[in-house]
């Protein structure tokens, strides 16, 4: 069971390779990043809501197509199955507050980010 919440909100500049549709000022929208350093999760809708529609656009350095999402609610058993969701647009929404450590499941890749719901 995960024990900690790894979430680190970035109100800075987007990575260069995540920039791509995006005009300056490249720090308008937070993000968080992967732990692998090569997705970002661009929070249109900050600070995200349990429950609400929490707009996140998934930006790749390498990663294309779909990606099966799986959440936990840190320090509990609490698991949720988001779904696939494109690299791109998407909607990830938690049934309850707190922190969520989101398993990210590609073709050929795995890695992980935490986020957190109000």
């Amino acid at each position: 069971m995960e024990s900690s919440c790894s979430f680190k909100l970035t109100k800075g500049d987007l990575p260069v390779w995540a920039r791509a549709g995006f005009s300056p000022p490249f720090d308008a929208t937070p993000f968080v990043t992967s732990k692998h350093g090569d997705l970002v999760g661009v929070l249109f809708s900050y600070p995200m809501k349990s429950p609400g529609q929490n707009k996140i656009l998934w930006v790749s350095q390498g990663h294309a197509g779909q990606m099966d999402i799986a959440a936990q609610l840190v320090g509990t058993s609490q698991v949720v199955d988001v779904g696939f969701v494109d690299v791109g647009p998407s909607y990830v929404n938690m049934p309850t507050p707190g922190c969520w450590h989101l398993t990210l499941d590609g073709v050929g890749w795995t890695d992980t980010i935490d986020l957190a719901y109000n």
